[in-house]
């Protein structure tokens, strides 16, 4: 085993040690190291490169590095875990903080200043995770992400600290940064993991310290079959369940059966098309709920009444009541049915990336709790997607007010969402998310529903998609979606957010515009007049001018047939 080199006498402890373990990955390394001294604040890292024995020339290209980078340490070891090389770089690691560098994986400039500025404001929290983008291409920089080179194929789009969430599928993101003394309290990590012990030491701690979520994009994760965490799918598969069963609550009932739903990672793999899966579904329509369950029931007789029937159903309760015996009395027809579980009220977009995360079908569809599909709605829109190959179909949708009392329909309307085109798109959303059919394949180059946002998280995603596919647009009504109080039934709090959530999505996609001027001024006649509705300015406004209108009319008259004529009188005179 070749020594660790010393670090220079005297010298101040770094604030970040960076761990990154090597074997045959020499052609990833020099972007690895390139990354890291680009940082921000590359001046206070200590980079730990542990070389486990590999066949390459990792080390000559390390001690290259290392002439003008004295930041730099490395140690070569015998052929072992990545886990276990973790555990040595902890041993000889001399910052507050640690984080891993995949050497396959690249940070925005600003990661680590960020991550470890979040855990430097909250002394309580002890682990913090970002966002990260997906790419297929080998050595892709991050830049790249941002320059239009085809480089990203999806985004990670992480959901809010839960400890129990987490103990059904891992949300910390590949380049976490965490206490270096949770180690000394709860030990290094478990160096018989092969590709999980990092989700292991995550459900050891997190009952222990809060873990922050920055809802930034800091990382680039590389997708690639040979990688270590895809090479042997199945020991992945049952180290995650070995690391769930240790840590598993049994008050909180039978631990939940393994699947791909809870795999460490929420890979793109898992949304390829010819991903082998027997009996595999053709759409699976998510249905989130939470707490209406006579809504529930009628949304699942509507699934039921379906004409096409290779479909699977999952329910994700959002932190409310208990739905199972909803789900039994109303059971869709012969389609599958599961149901997860939210501990708490996470919100729309996490619940409909939860069924996601769950989903097998090749397409995929949404439902509302409160909104219905009519029988004909799957057929129409997969017809027109096998039909015109399409990655994203919108069918036309109903609108409808129903009694509060009586259940009965008051007043319905179509809601058109044609003429749909990315430029409309962008000024205010005009897809209703039951309209929405589309392959599951394309949420790798789209991405999820982004958790950051408590409205208008699906129209974020349209646009996405828009963008990159274009919309199949349908001439048939095939859905219905309910209007229960318009904006007066919104607390103060929604009605913040609405308004802002529609002025980040503007905000976010304006530049995609061919003329952004004007579709900035519409954007911005939009939000004006959003805020008018929504706090209520024409209610007060209105009332007032109203009555002045005939007192405007009276003055203008006087002016025009008493005023003016003397006024021109006077003015002869005084010329005369």
């Amino acid at each position: 085993m070749s020594q660790l080199q010393p670090s220079p006498q005297g010298a101040s402890p770094p604030l970040v040690s960076v761990l990154v373990s090597t074997c045959n990955a020499a052609r990833y390394l020099p972007g690895c190291l390139d990354s890291l001294l680009a940082q921000t604040i590359a001046d206070q890292l200590e980079i730990l490169v542990i070389d486990s024995g590999s066949q390459q020339e990792e080390s000559a290209i390390v001690r290259r590095y290392q002439a003008a980078h004295p930041n730099i340490r490395l140690l070569r070891t015998e052929r072992e875990t990545v886990y276990a090389a973790w555990n040595r770089g902890i041993a000889m690691a001399r910052g507050r903080y640690l984080t891993n560098a995949n050497t396959d994986d690249r940070l925005a400039p600003e990661a680590l200043e960020r991550l470890s500025g979040a855990l430097e404001a909250d002394p309580q929290a002890g682990l913090a995770y970002a966002d990260a983008l997906v790419t297929s291409t080998d050595n892709a920089g991050f830049a790249d992400a941002f320059a239009g080179s085809g480089a990203v194929s999806g985004c990670f789009h992480w959901p809010a600290f839960d400890p129990a969430l987490l103990l059904r599928v891992c949300f910390v993101g590949p380049q976490p940064l965490w206490r270096r003394q949770l180690h000394a309290a709860h030990g290094l990590f478990d160096p018989s993991f092969h590709s999980a012990g990092d989700y292991e030491f995550w459900l050891r701690i997190c009952r222990h310290t809060r873990f922050v979520h920055l809802p930034a994009v800091l990382g680039l994760y590389l997708e690639r079959p040979g990688s270590l965490e895809h090479r042997n799918a199945r020991r992945n598969q049952e180290e995650t369940a070995r690391a769930r069963q240790r840590h598993w609550d049994a008050a909180s009932g039978p631990l939940p059966p393994a699947h791909s739903g809870f795999l460490r990672r929420y890979r793109l793999q898992a949304f390829s098309p010819d991903e082998p899966a027997p009996g595999r579904p053709e759409v699976s329509v998510i249905v989130p709920t939470r707490n209406r369950p006579a809504q529930l029931a009628r949304a699942l007789e509507s699934i039921a009444a379906q004409t096409f029937r290779n479909l699977e159903v999952i329910v994700v309760n959002d932190g409310g009541a208990d739905v199972s015996e909803v789900i039994r009395t109303a059971r869709p027809g012969q389609a599958s049915v599961r149901c997860i579980s939210h501990p708490r009220c996470l919100g729309a977009a996490a619940a409909r990336n939860s069924g996601l995360r769950l989903s097998r079908g090749r397409h995929i569809a949404y439902l509302d709790d409160d909104d219905i599909f009519y029988p004909r709605h799957l057929e129409t829109l997969l017809g027109a997607a096998r039909t015109q190959q399409a990655r994203f179909v919108v069918a036309q949708a109903v609108q409808a007010r129903y009694g509060a009392r009586d259940g009965r329909r008051l007043w319905h309307r179509l809601h058109p969402t044609s003429p749909l085109t990315l430029e409309a798109l962008l000024v205010r959303n005009r897809i209703p998310t039951l309209a929405v059919l589309h392959h599951r394949e394309a949420l790798g180059t789209a991405g999820f529903f982004d958790e950051s946002l408590p409205t208008h998280e699906d129209w974020d995603l349209w646009i996405r998609m828009v963008q990159n596919f274009g919309a199949v647009v349908m001439a048939e009504a095939t859905c219905e979606f309910q209007t229960r109080s318009g904006p007066d039934a919104l607390t103060a709090r929604q009605r913040h957010n609405f308004l802002e959530t529609m002025r980040v999505v503007h905000g976010r996609y304006g530049h995609l515009a061919r003329d952004p001027e004007a579709v900035r001024r519409q954007q911005r006649a939009v939000e004006r007049r959003l805020e008018a509705e929504l706090f209520g300015v024409m209610r007060w406004v209105l009332p007032v001018l109203r009555p002045l209108q005939s007192t405007l009319r009276t003055a203008a008259s006087f002016l025009s047939h008493a005023l003016l004529p003397r006024l021109r009188a006077l003015a002869a005179r005084l010329r005369g």
